[in-house]
């Protein structure tokens, strides 16, 4: 691995593109680890991954056939964001309005309700926020009779009567 070269006095407040690329790029070839460039620079390893992740998506970006220009990303960027602002402002309508919901008739009653308002959420969703196990929601219990071997029954019975104190201690 090769040792990164940093003045100790000099105390770096902010990285300009090409130092940024740099480090990437040393990171990249296995230079240095993304633990030595945090200790080094002071730096969380978050900060970094976040670095080398631009890296990556400007990498992809120039090596396309049409590259998309920076107005291009930022719409994209801007549109995952708000389909996540979106589905965050559902949940949070759904538990302002519900505090809690226990069963499949509250649950199906808070979707019927957000729908009736224009919200369109999902049972899988709604059983999530409120901690309801989704298998459960759509499980039906069966009521069967028991199935009774009328023999074994009658073979009991004589057994009772003939020895009374079985199974007595």
């Amino acid at each position: 691995m090769e040792k990164l070269d940093k003045n100790p006095e000099e105390e770096i407040k902010r990285f300009i593109a090409k130092k940024k690329a740099k480090i990437v790029m040393d990171i990249f070839q296995g230079k240095v680890t993304v633990t030595e460039v945090s200790r080094r620079y002071d730096l969380t390893s978050g900060e970094i991954e976040e670095w080398m992740e631009e890296a990556r998506k400007g990498m992809e970006n120039q090596l396309r056939s049409r590259p998309k220009d920076i107005a291009a990303l930022y719409e994209e960027k801007i549109k995952e964001m708000k389909a996540v602002i979106d589905e965050l402002t559902l949940e949070n309508i759904a538990l302002k309005k519900y505090d809690f919901c226990r069963g499949k008739e509250e649950v199906m009653q808070v979707q019927s309700e957000m729908r009736d308002e224009g919200y369109l959420i999902s049972i899988t969703k709604l059983c999530h926020l409120f901690g309801i196990v989704r298998r459960s929601f759509y499980y039906k219990s069966v009521q069967r009779t028991p199935r009774v071997d009328e023999e074994r029954v009658r073979k009991v019975k004589e057994k009772i009567k003939e020895f009374p104190t079985y199974g007595y201690r």
